[in-house]
């Protein structure tokens, strides 16, 4: 395959992804590593999404600050930091089948039930972001992903969607950052990462505006809690695909 079709590929990756978090608040992570991962080695593509990622979620958390829940935020980092050292305590000793199997039945169940229950969960107040922030932490320590509980936390809250989109972009761009700070040190930002990057920022760019106008076209929160679930189960899906 040439480089043009790869460089091609990559931009359409981002593209799609980028838009995909800007309209929903998530989605960038996942999508990218699996598509990327298809075309590029993986320590070419792992970098490349950490940096993009951080990229996305601050330019987002940055033009809609207002619409932030700050303290939601802070409980949801403060319960991850305490589970992250268990996380990766126990993914070092377990299969990581196993932890993406158990993500993906959690991210299913979820979903499914939100979907098809006559009287969805509404969680009232923050507390329960004690719970969720855990269970992201642990995720994040086995296995890099903490998206999928914080996500399932903001829904069940039925945030109207521009506060759902920008709060998540806020928290992802902390926690992101974190990673990025990993792949530096080990050096892993090559010239030929900053070179995919480069090209992508255009594409990145509209389709985060794109998304933001597709956001506002949803300005109902139980309408759009139900896309959010959809997309999960698509998501999970696509994590048990990738097992094989």
């Amino acid at each position: 395959m040439s480089s043009t079709t790869i460089l091609l590929f990559v931009l359409l990756t981002i593209f799609i992804a980028s838009f995909i978090n800007s309209t929903f608040g998530f989605g960038n992570s996942i999508v990218s590593m699996l598509l990327l991962t298809l075309f590029l080695p993986l320590e070419t593509a792992a970098p490349l999404v950490a940096i993009l990622s951080i990229s996305i979620h601050t330019f987002i958390a940055i033009n809609d600050f207002k619409n932030i829940q700050w303290r939601s935020i802070l409980i949801l980092l403060l319960a991850a930091l305490l589970t992250i050292p268990l996380g990766v305590n126990i993914g070092a000793n377990t299969n990581i089948i196993f932890i993406k199997l158990s993500l993906a039945i959690l991210i299913i169940s979820f979903s499914l039930y939100n979907l098809l229950a006559t009287n969805s969960i509404h969680l009232q107040n923050e507390f329960w972001a004690i719970l969720f922030g855990g269970i992201s932490g642990f995720f994040g320590g086995a296995y890099n992903i903490t998206g999928p509980p914080i996500v399932l936390y903001a829904s069940l809250r039925q945030w109207k969607p521009e506060v759902f989109r920008v709060t998540l972009q806020a928290y992802f761009s902390i926690t992101t950052l974190f990673i990025v700070m990993n792949y530096w040190k080990k050096g892993a930002y090559t010239p030929i990462v900053w070179e995919y990057f480069s090209y992508g920022v255009p594409a990145m760019l509209i389709a985060i505006f794109l998304g933001k106008w597709a956001n506002q076209k949803i300005k109902n929160p139980i309408r759009f809690n139900k896309y959010i679930y959809i997309l999960m189960l698509i998501l999970a899906a696509l994590l048990i695909v990738d097992l094989f």
